[in-house]
């Protein structure tokens, strides 16, 4: 048993090391362009991944399986969609009241570490399953099916790698990048409206020269 949790500990090392590091790293690269971009926070770009990613895997399921099993695979999809944006959202409130008040929320770190564990499945689990994907493609009869095959893959891909953004750094909301650029445009323009103030030695030379003129 103490065997097993070694072996256990190695293996979470290495994916750690080979596989999610350079992972998040390109999270909060994503993150960054994210909020950059939109203004908006890890959050939201997190949740439009997960929902965007298990609506195309549910999609491909259910044009392969158009059946009961479909239907019902396609359900606990959209239950696991659900809990996830439930959780995303908690995770992204808790950390911004927490932040406000110079702490860090229990519960938020909680669901952090187990999002980092489903993490580690995915990482050790998705060579496996894109191997076994990419065999189904190589076989399939038609373009459909084909179609259908890359969607899964791709829901896959998309939908948990909000786990992965969830994780980035958490940057605050802001305004979009198109809102700063007028913003900053506006204020050159009212900089330009304002009238030029002559040097303070000009006027200096001046004064005197009037006042020895009226002399």
């Amino acid at each position: 048993m103490g065997g097993d949790k070694m072996t256990e500990n190695h293996l979470i090392k290495f994916l750690d090391k080979v596989a999610d590091k350079p992972l998040m790293y390109c999270a909060n690269k994503a993150v960054q362009a994210w909020n950059w971009t939109t203004g908006r926070t890890r959050g939201d770009l997190a949740k439009a991944s997960m929902v965007l990613g298990m609506t195309s895997l549910a999609t491909g399921v259910l044009a392969l399986s158009p059946d009961a099993n479909g239907v019902l695979f396609s359900c606990i999809i959209g239950g696991m969609t659900c809990g996830s944006v439930g959780a995303y959202n908690y995770i992204q409130h808790a950390e911004n009241n927490a932040s406000k008040a110079g702490c860090l929320d229990y519960n938020a770190e909680d669901l952090k570490l187990s999002l980092k564990k489903m993490c580690n499945n995915v990482e050790f689990v998705s060579p496996l399953a894109y191997g076994a994907i990419g065999s189904q493609i190589c076989d399939a009869e038609n373009s459909f099916d084909t179609t259908a095959l890359i969607m899964k893959a791709a829901g896959f891909a998309i939908g948990f790698s909000s786990a992965f953004i969830m994780r980035a750094d958490n940057l605050p909301p802001r305004k979009n990048c198109l809102k700063r650029g007028l913003d900053y445009l506006a204020e050159k323009l009212d900089s330009l409206k304002q009238p030029a103030l002559s040097p303070v030695g000009a006027n200096y030379f001046d004064y005197y020269a009037n006042i020895g003129g009226a002399k």
